[in-house]
């Protein structure tokens, strides 16, 4: 590459972007961060020149998991000491340092080299919508196109089985009554039950034309 792009502005800007981490998964976020972060987006990104800009993220104690990794989840490191080796699980470092949470996914999605420090330093995390950067966010640019992050909206699970418990005050009593509720059937299911319920239609069909083989007339 020639040494000229490093002149372009930029190579030399620094452009500002926030982002609102309420409701995002933690791993689909750290990815377009990363990406702010190195400037993977711009036309002059190269690996030797440290091109990326200011990512300010919002409402970090509000990002959410996928599956059961608020309890598998672990984040371990060493004291030196020997016997130093701590580990905590991700529900209880988001409770006590929910920014952390962020930060090492960032950092482990960012590429191991002398400019990570630098990059790091230019991710600014808060929990709550406040932050301190509002005169440099007054120019702000819109996040591209293809860095717009999914956020993941909770789906109410529809009961299909089981009791639905309903009590009734009668002034010195109460009065119980339940429902129940019956599993519907797969497909998969009704398929292989309406096939054997075909199979033995045909097979007693079979038997009325032919009738039973020789020596088993009873």
């Amino acid at each position: 590459m020639s040494r000229r792009i490093f002149s372009n502005p930029l190579v030399k800007k620094r452009l500002w972007y926030h982002i609102d981490a309420k409701g995002m998964v933690v791993g689909r976020l750290a990815d377009k961060v990363a990406t702010l972060l190195q400037g993977k987006y711009k036309p002059v990104v190269n690996k030797s020149v440290d091109t990326g800009d200011f990512v300010v993220v919002t409402n970090v104690d509000k990002v959410q998991f996928t599956g059961n990794k608020w309890r598998q989840k672990l984040y371990r490191w060493h004291t030196g000491y020997p016997g130093g080796l701590k580990e905590v699980p991700a529900w209880r470092m988001h409770e006590r340092r929910p920014e952390r949470v962020i930060e090492a996914a960032v950092s482990g999605m960012l590429p191991k080299n002398r400019l990570r420090k630098d990059r790091l330093r230019r991710l600014k995390l808060y929990t709550g919508d406040e932050h301190l950067h509002q005169a440099q966010l007054a120019h702000q640019q819109p996040l591209p196109d293809h860095l717009h992050i999914p956020i993941k909206e909770k789906q109410e699970k529809e009961l299909t089985k089981g009791w639905i418990i309903t009590y009734e005050d009668l002034g010195d009593s109460f009065q119980v009554s339940g429902e129940k509720i019956e599993a519907p059937e797969s497909e998969k299911k009704a398929k292989r039950k309406a096939k054997s319920k075909t199979w033995a239609e045909t097979s007693k069909q079979y038997d009325t034309l032919v009738g039973p083989p020789p020596g088993w007339e009873l």
